[in-house]
């Protein structure tokens, strides 16, 4: 009840709309955290990492994870007789650890996810599905990072660490704060030194080149990997391109020079000072992560989100949707995303399905 409190009450700020607007936002599409079940449970058991879903079940998406999601997606149409859309939030790259490795672990070399798939057995149709997936404008890519990791921080620190030495030694870097370090590994575009925030910055615009060179357009669209992004980087995305930021209702800032900035609070609408869109996710479905009731939870907070004139946007992370180690992770969360779109065209008939992008359009037109 605290909980359904708590949505009401955030629902109350920013811009409102009367139409029963649905987004579902999900980050981590094309990183590659896990190899197999075996390094899951080797660094889970020697402590390295702490025993949370990604740890367990956070792989590289495959065909069957694509074809499997777009089935649920397809189960539902709304008023406009459009399926359910999934804004998938790509990082475009991760560590190439080969070419890492022959360089004495002092330079930092990245590939392409797409070559990443090619890498894993019985992948031969996964950019097939994907493909299939995007054009059937059930997946709509957006920006999440060159990769989903602090690459100064990961190379200054990995011939000192004996734990990210050893999550080397198994293609391993999602090490978050206080498991190799005070700081997390995953905060991609977190920095301490203005040194930092230029490589930062270089980082995004060339993972948006790779986005673009893969899926054709330019996103419009950016989450921040962890949610950790400085205030001052936004005039730096209006630069690059960026229409709308994705992200929670607190922006966690970055940490420079030791000063402990505080967290920002964030509203649904245009930024003060920029001219970008604030997307806030005010709604939770994470079925991998417990063994709770999601469906009844999600229910609840999109229910307070239409009662407060807002659109209800979803965030649902892809350690949900895929099945490398687990398939019963995946089938067990899709049967309830299933459920949660049925019920939701049943209680609400004129909702609408839309990705980010169409609704960062819909709010800076009005």
């Amino acid at each position: 009840m605290k909980d359904l409190l708590k949505s009401y009450y955030f629902n109350l700020q920013g811009w409102k709309t009367s139409r029963k607007i649905l987004v579902i936002e999900s980050d981590d599409w094309g990183g590659e955290r896990l190899v197999s079940k075996q390094i899951s449970e080797e660094l889970i058991r020697n402590k390295w990492v702490s025993n949370t879903n990604y740890n367990r079940l956070d792989t590289l998406e495959s065909a069957q994870d694509y074809y499997a999601t777009i089935e649920v997606l397809r189960s539902v149409r709304d008023v406009h007789s459009n399926h359910a859309v999934l804004t998938a939030n790509y990082v475009v790259s991760n560590p190439d650890y080969d070419k890492i490795a022959s360089n004495k672990s002092s330079t930092y070399y990245y590939l392409p996810f797409t070559e990443c798939y090619a890498k894993v057995k019985g992948s031969e149709n996964t950019q097939t599905a994907m493909r299939q997936a995007i054009e059937n404008k059930l997946f709509v890519p957006q920006f999440h990072g060159r990769e989903h990791l602090q690459t100064c921080r990961w190379i200054k620190n990995l011939g000192q660490s004996k734990v990210l030495q050893a999550g080397f030694e198994r293609n391993f870097f999602s090490f978050s704060r206080n498991e190799a370090g005070p700081l997390s590994y995953l905060s991609a575009f977190d920095y301490e030194t203005e040194e930092e925030r230029a490589d930062v910055l270089q980082r995004i615009q060339e993972g948006c080149s790779l986005f673009e060179n893969t899926f054709g357009f330019f996103p419009t669209t950016v989450i921040a990997p962890e949610n950790t992004c400085n205030s001052s980087l936004l005039s730096d995305f209006e630069a690059i391109g960026f229409k709308g930021i994705q992200g929670s209702r607190m922006q966690k800032q970055t940490q420079i020079a030791e000063q402990n900035l505080p967290n920002l609070p964030r509203k649904l609408g245009m930024y003060s000072h920029q001219n970008l869109v604030s997307l806030v996710r005010n709604v939770t479905f994470e079925p991998s992560s417990s063994n709770k009731d999601f469906v009844s939870k999600a229910l609840g907070e999109i229910t307070a989100a239409f009662t407060l004139n807002k659109p209800a946007i979803i965030c649902s992370h892809r350690v949900n949707y895929v099945g490398g180690i687990s398939e019963a992770n995946r089938n067990n969360s899709l049967n309830q995303l299933r459920e949660l779109l049925k019920q939701v065209v049943k209680k609400w008939p004129t909702v609408e399905f839309m990705s980010s992008a169409q609704l960062s359009n819909c709010i800076e037109e009005n």
